[in-house]
């Protein structure tokens, strides 16, 4: 019974035993990774060994070579050039925007370029003698165009309207203009053109500028005897003047009446008639 019992235990732990020794087999042929040789281990143990010496023995591993491997890739990742994010995003002023702007929005074709100016015209408007008047004026005056390249049929235009013309030399054309045509206060353009080919020679256009009419500093408020009650503008000042008197060097009077007082301006001539207010007033 004893030895039945031993002969048992023997072929377990046998068995175990082979079992042990096949998983170690296995791993050491299939699992464990062998490890590296060098370069220059290998070329010494292909060598043939000098008779009478042993084997060269290979050397240490370098352990440095992490640490070095590490700085390099430090290096060249500082030495690389970033990533420019804003050509993703299409921010205008980054390389890949370009004229069109974001390369994902619809096209926008560009502003076009604005036309040529026109040629200027053949007949230059240089100036005009005088350049402003006065309306109301009663006087007539000659308007005086000075200018280049006038042709021989050269006219006079204000404001759309033809004027007689007379040529006073190469540069210069005048035309009479009477008190009536600048009555009121208003800008009158002044051009000129030929008579036989008004289309193809013609001027700039100048501006002539009528003034407005002065007014009285003053009101008639009143009359004594033969004197005028005058009250002043802005003052209140009141001042009795007669006929032919000359209120501050500028108006006249030329007559006194109870419905109202007439008087003229003493530089452009310009009659102005003040009424009498009435007592209602």
């Amino acid at each position: 019974m004893n030895k039945a019992s031993s002969e048992k235990t023997k072929k377990i732990v046998l068995g175990a035993l082979f079992a042990l020794m096949a998983v170690v087999a296995v791993y050491q042929f299939f699992l464990k990774t062998p490890a590296p040789r060098s370069r220059s281990a290998a070329q010494n143990s292909n060598r043939p060994a000098a008779s009478g010496q042993p084997p060269a023995r290979s050397p240490a591993p370098d352990r440095s070579a992490p640490a070095d491997q590490e700085k390099l890739l430090d290096q060249q990742l500082a030495e690389s050039v970033p990533l420019d994010l804003a050509m993703l995003k299409g921010e205008p002023g980054s390389a890949s925007v370009g004229p069109r702007g974001n390369i994902f929005a619809y096209y926008v074709p560009p502003p076009k370029p604005p036309p040529p100016p026109p040629p200027p015209p053949p007949i230059a408007v240089r100036a005009l003698q005088p350049q402003s008047v006065v309306a109301g004026t009663p006087r007539t005056f000659t308007l005086t165009v000075i200018g280049t390249a006038f042709p021989d049929d050269a006219q006079i235009i204000i404001d759309g309207r033809p004027r007689e013309t007379k040529r006073v030399n190469q540069a210069s054309l005048s035309t009479e203009v009477q008190p009536q045509e600048y009555s009121s206060a208003r800008s009158l353009s002044v051009e000129v053109k030929s008579q036989s080919d008004p289309g193809k020679y013609y001027s700039n256009s100048a501006s002539f500028v009528i003034q407005q009419s002065p007014d009285p500093p003053f009101k008639y408020v009143g009359r004594i005897g033969k004197l005028a009650l005058l009250e002043m503008s802005g003052t209140k000042e009141l001042t009795r003047l007669g006929q032919g008197d000359t209120v501050r060097g500028v108006w006249r009077i030329e007559s006194i009446s109870d419905g109202e007082l007439e008087v003229i301006h003493t530089q452009y001539e310009i009659k102005k008639k003040l009424p009498l207010p009435s007592k209602k007033e």
